[in-house]
């Protein structure tokens, strides 16, 4: 299985995705086409970033470096979730990695991740006690109480204080 949704940043390349939609939408034509136009008909799922990743492997040329030998076996499909211990991932000089590949590197469970590169993001930083939070748990609780009032203010019934906190 590939599974790519956490192993890179999601950017997209603005010429590349205009030739995918207008693939997708099946529009042709001289002049400009309307985005709506190209948009209407085309099913949009979740992680959209891996359609549009698997559309560049098979359009544009991209292809895929199998890297288990350095990260080993991912747990939950991306290796930058959660690494086994020992993995090198810091070899492959990640863009972002979440909370939990920080702590087990800083841990020496996982190979140090560069100071000369490090990453540029920390994902998931909502886990592991908020560790890696700006103001950990009373940021988190300041964060709940601006949700419900929210909610509140919306006439929202669908979420409550025992299922936000």
């Amino acid at each position: 299985v590939i599974w790519t949704w956490w192993t890179e940043l999601p950017i997209v390349r603005l010429e590349v995705a205009k030739r995918m939609m207008v693939q997708l939408s099946r529009q042709s034509g001289p002049g400009p086409i309307s985005w709506r136009a190209v948009t209407q008909n085309i099913f949009f799922p979740r992680f959209e970033h891996v359609v549009y990743q698997m559309w560049c492997m098979l359009y544009e040329g991209w292809d895929i470096q199998d890297v288990t030998n350095i990260t080993l076996e991912a747990k939950w499909g991306s290796y930058l979730e959660d690494p086994q211990e020992n993995s090198e991932l810091a070899k492959l000089q990640p863009m972002w990695v979440s909370s939990e590949a920080l702590s087990k590197a800083q841990s020496g469970k996982i190979m140090a991740l560069s100071k000369e590169e490090p990453p540029l993001i920390l994902f998931h930083v909502d886990m592991l006690d908020l560790r890696y939070s700006a103001g950990g748990h009373d940021y988190k609780v300041l964060w709940e109480d601006l949700v419900l009032a929210l909610l509140k203010l919306h006439n929202r019934t669908d979420y409550s204080e025992e299922n936000i906190h």
